[in-house]
């Protein structure tokens, strides 16, 4: 009897600890697996293998039916991520032609893809088509008239562009590129001042887009700002693209104010880069020998 009590005692004392280790180990395996779950690799790695199974699975079905809506709506979203534009229009294309005799397909974000699918794809008609299909369908959406108003600069239809941009520009306010052709189209329709306000937005958000700063350049030159032109052109002189054409302003802007030493020096500026375009450097040659001959004058 005495040694049934000993065990008893033992298995008491045994049984807890036995427990606590067991609950330690759960907790150790249990964080471990939080862990993994957790860590972006492996949740990285998850979504890559479901990816690939849904591909897999989306061709094996289209394989038996190639009009399968369910199954091109994988295949679309997965040639966009990859950047396979082509591809991705053409699935975009079946999807648009099914919603036809489905009511219960997505027109509207088909027709959406498939624009951007093709603007990727440099097919510039194929996306202004789309853009312009999608906003039939929806007027309130960013992606389109911003696009859109992107595709009718191009396209030289400024008075079009700027009422789709400046709706993007409503939606978005702080969105860069939209800030960027809203300016350069109000310098195509000679709404100078406008202009300069939308470029220097979007330079605020944005400071190192020389482009944008040498556009806010011609807006004050065009206003008459040609102090705060010159030192937006002086400040370009050096660049290796907008340079050429930077020195130039520059330099007309200081004969101009019969600064002729320092046009001098404008015009030398730009005729000291590499590429350079031939009617850019005539121009620059032309207007570097003006401002030598009025040095001479001036000195006799």
């Amino acid at each position: 009897e005495h040694h049934n009590v000993s065990m008893l005692s033992a298995a008491v004392i045994i049984i807890p600890g036995i427990v606590a280790v067991v609950f330690i180990l759960l907790i150790f395996v249990l964080g471990a697996l939080k862990n993994k779950k957790d860590d972006p690799k492996s949740k990285k790695n998850y979504r890559k293998k479901d990816l690939q199974t849904q591909i897999k699975e989306a061709n094996r079905r289209l394989s038996q039916n190639p009009k399968d809506a369910e199954a091109l709506q994988v295949v679309g979203e997965y040639h966009l991520e990859q950047g396979d534009y082509e591809k991705a229009m053409r699935t975009y294309e079946i999807l648009i032609e099914l919603c036809a005799t489905d009511k219960e397909l997505d027109e509207f974000d088909f027709t959406l893809k498939h624009a951007i699918a093709s603007l990727k794809a440099n097919h510039l008609k194929e996306a202004y088509k789309s853009f312009k299909l999608a906003r039939t369908m929806r007027q309130d959406v960013f992606e389109v008239n911003y696009n859109l108003g992107y595709l009718e600069y191009k396209a030289k239809n400024f008075e079009k562009a700027l009422a789709r941009l400046q709706q993007a520009a409503e939606q978005q306010p702080e969105h860069v590129q939209t800030l960027r052709y809203l300016g350069l189209t109000r310098i195509k329709l000679q709404k100078y001042r406008e202009a300069a306000a939308s470029l220097r937005k979007a330079l605020d958000l944005e400071p190192e887009d020389k482009e944008t700063l040498f556009a806010l350049g011609q807006a004050y030159h065009n206003l008459g700002k040609n102090e705060q032109a010159l030192q937006v052109f002086s400040h370009l002189r050096a660049d290796p693209q907008i340079g050429p054409t930077a020195a130039l302003f520059a330099g007309s802007i200081n004969m101009k104010s019969q600064k002729f030493e320092q046009a001098v020096l404008d015009f030398t500026i730009g005729l000291k880069h590499e590429k350079i375009k031939t009617e850019t450097k005539m121009e620059l040659k032309y207007r570097l020998a003006l401002a030598y001959i009025s040095l001479q004058q001036i000195g006799e």
